[in-house]
């Protein structure tokens, strides 16, 4: 990590370096070599934002401009130097709030300087995406969310030289440090809460009918649904946890048999490479013994199978058998109704 951070040092420098003494060797009139010196000596006496407008302000004619020609060079060194010059500016303010609205403008320049391409080579992108990358990490930008119970309520999101606005919802990437929000309903009196954003933490503050004075509106309540047809699925719920268990047992009975089965395989083995003289009627004897009781842990896992599989076809059917009916209910037909409908069908007698 500090071979990174001297590395992307070594680069920022080389760059200022290269911009207060070889500016001269890019060409330019007097006129414009007056200015850079200007801005040059301002960063010499340490006036980082100063000297960070003196260079915009020298790139500034040429970004109207849709092409920049054989001024892109001098353009894309003013403007990485401006972020330099107010990086410069950041790192040596005490205040945290102020710093990151100073790294802040230098994540804007550096924007501007990558989106123009006004870089002359690799080397010099490299540099701008770094320090472009370092001062989001400075940041450490949080999301602010703020949500309200209508559309129609004002929001005014007041920070450090930060201003944001919007209506019924707000969401945005914020700096960290202390908001006032204000919330203002409709012929309401505005309501206004303060709060704190830390670094990478995300936060959302929700208003509300209560808190704005907003009367909540009358809901008409529909009529409650017949109670539903409860079923009981106890018998299918044990028939296939019975199942579960016996298929589990037969594939123990199937493990235990197979092991016998290759130990008896691998004994013989054994017993078949020595010569006759050598061989051992004990060991013989296990190998029968194994043999038998593969053979019987064999029968037992089918069983065990045959078991397994009977519970689960009968939970299943009962797991899956319909659900009875709800009962009917009887419609009670208003009299004005049920004298029109009579008029109706006695027409068509």
């Amino acid at each position: 990590m500090k071979s990174v951070v001297s590395t992307n040092s070594c680069w920022l420098w080389g760059v200022v370096l290269i911009g207060f003494f070889g500016f001269g060797m890019v060409g330019g009139s007097r006129v414009a070599e007056a200015a850079t010196s200007n801005c040059k000596t301002l960063y010499k006496q340490r006036k980082f934002i100063k000297a960070s407008r003196c260079f915009f302000a020298l790139a500034k004619p040429f970004l109207s401009q849709p092409s920049l020609g054989a001024n892109k060079g001098r353009v894309g060194f003013h403007v990485l130097n401006a972020a330099i010059s107010l990086r410069k500016a950041a790192n040596a303010s005490p205040l945290p709030a102020f710093q990151s609205y100073l790294w802040e403008q230098v994540i804007g320049y550096l924007r501007l300087y990558l989106s123009r391409k006004l870089y002359e080579s690799d080397s010099q992108k490299r540099v701008a995406v770094v320090l472009k990358n370092e001062m989001f990490r400075k940041i450490g930008y949080a999301r602010l969310t703020i949500t309200t119970p209508n559309k129609q309520v004002q929001i005014l999101v007041l920070g450090y030289r930060f201003e944001g606005k919007g209506k019924g919802l707000w969401s945005q990437d914020v700096r960290p440090g202390r908001y006032s929000i204000v919330a203002t309903a409709p012929g309401q009196t505005p309501v206004t809460r303060t709060l704190t954003i830390t670094p990478r933490e995300p936060l959302v503050l929700a208003f509300l009918e209560r808190d704005l004075g907003i009367l909540p509106v009358e809901r008409r309540q529909a009529p409650a649904p017949p109670p539903p047809v409860t079923v009981s699925y106890t018998a299918s719920y044990v028939l296939l946890g019975l199942g579960g268990v016996l298929a589990i047992g037969s594939a123990i009975c199937f493990g235990v048999a197979l092991d016998s089965r290759t130990s008896a395989e691998k004994l013989l083995r054994e017993e078949l490479d020595k010569p006759s003289t050598e061989r051992l009627f004990g060991n013989t004897r296990k190998v029968k013994e194994l043999e038998t009781t593969a053979n019987s842990l064999t029968i037992g896992g089918w069983v065990f199978a045959g078991a397994a599989f009977a519970a689960v076809v009968v939970g299943g059917s009962l797991f899956l058998r319909p659900a009875p009916a709800p009962p009917r209910t009887r419609t009670q037909v208003a009299p004005a109704v049920r004298s029109q409908a009579s008029m109706v069908l006695g027409r068509f007698q």
